[in-house]
């Protein structure tokens, strides 16, 4: 009786563990849009719906929706860095810390070197020194 239970408890276990495989087959065969092209579909759907929009000259090409560029982004972490030293500058090493760890080919050694090199140094002239970095190294943004 207990190995007709087990038996079936197995059976049962294969039957889910097939589902599960069946399951993530067709979820990764599934097409999925990236953000930018969903906000260009959302949009697109909007402007289709809407009769004012019509009247008001909005096409699909006017209202094409733009990422910032990878100088922006990098613009905008570099600000936010020296942003965030003028703001609390007791706390700077951690912020070069943070930013530094967004490169992952710098190894750890290489990142205490930089920092006891730059920590003196103003707010306003850390942008001058830490964009050769960017162009030397991969910033993940």
């Amino acid at each position: 009786m207990e190995k007709d239970k087990l038996d079936e408890t197995l059976s049962t276990i294969k039957s889910i563990d097939k589902k599960k495989i069946e399951m993530e087959k067709n979820l990764s065969e599934l097409p999925i849009l990236s953000r930018k092209e969903m906000l260009i579909e959302i949009t697109n759907d909007i402007i289709k719906q809407h009769k004012i929009l019509h009247e008001e000259g909005f096409s699909k090409e006017s209202a094409f929706i733009s990422e910032p560029s990878e100088a922006d982004s990098i613009s905008v972490i570099l600000d936010d860095l020296i942003s965030n030293i003028k703001k609390t500058p007791s706390k700077k090493i951690i912020y070069l810390r943070l930013f530094l760890d967004r490169f992952h080919e710098i190894s750890e050694q290489d990142k205490n070197v930089i920092i006891q090199s730059i920590k003196d140094e103003h707010p306003e002239k850390l942008k001058e020194k830490i964009l050769p970095l960017i162009s030397v190294f991969k910033l993940e943004t």
